[in-house]
């Protein structure tokens, strides 16, 4: 399957992380902020080169509840990921969508032939904050992810990391 992102840590703190998400596949015309898109790039460092080989992330609280060792389904997706993502919201763009569309096919390759890609900065709100311990500023990978909708309610009030008690943030 061919990358369609480029996904850069820009901040994490307590249950938020800044996210800048480049488009850099032609054929992706905008980014998702649904709960389906956001859970699949949180879950995309537990199984990305060089990260997933760090004992930070394979000994996450996510890695230890989604598990590291396959990717999840669009099914586990769509159920999971309301249990993980309570907000997402785009921050900034930057040419976002691209200028033109692909019916102007003269354009449109003109603007990937070019160096600048449509970016945006993407925050999502966990409903924990263990659930990012796997982040830090500066981590960079490629995605695949892609949002399968909004997401199936969560009947849980707050999905919590194994053995914690505390409640969910605010």
């Amino acid at each position: 399957m061919s990358d369609f992102y480029t996904v850069e840590v820009l901040d994490v703190a307590g249950p938020e992380v800044e996210l800048r998400v480049t488009i850099i596949h032609p054929d992706i015309r905008q980014v998702r902020t649904s709960a389906t898109f956001a859970f699949s790039l949180l879950v995309d460092p537990l199984r990305e080169r060089p990260w997933c080989d760090e004992a930070g992330v394979q000994g996450s609280p996510l890695a230890a509840r989604v598990g590291a060792d396959r990717r999840p389904d669009d099914d586990d997706v769509t159920r999971l990921a309301c249990g993980f993502v309570r907000a997402v919201t785009m921050t900034s763009q930057h040419l976002h969508p691209p200028p033109c569309a692909w019916d102007e096919p003269e354009r449109w390759r003109a603007f990937w032939e070019g160096e600048e890609r449509p970016a945006v900065n993407l925050r999502l709100r966990a409903s924990h904050p263990a659930w990012l311990a796997h982040l830090r500023v500066g981590m960079r990978w490629q995605s695949a992810a892609y949002s399968t909708g909004e997401g199936e309610p969560w009947p849980e009030p707050g999905l919590l990391p194994a053995n914690t008690t505390e409640a969910e943030p605010a």
